[in-house]
């Protein structure tokens, strides 16, 4: 398995199957599609970008 940063190789079945349940985790907590738009707004409302970016 890849490492989440890329730069690392990951062989040791036991740090596999932690990887392996994390991301399982995460994949549960998920939020897709129109869901992922509204909570991605959500948060960004009343973001202040720094001079120069987004709005």
């Amino acid at each position: 398995m890849e490492g989440y940063r890329g730069c690392e190789t990951i062989t040791d079945p036991t740090r596999v199957g932690l990887f392996h349940r994390a991301f399982r985790l995460l994949q549960e907590s998920a939020v897709y599609g129109p869901g992922a738009h509204a909570l991605i707004t959500e948060a960004l409302h009343g973001w202040q970008f720094p001079p120069g970016l987004g709005r």
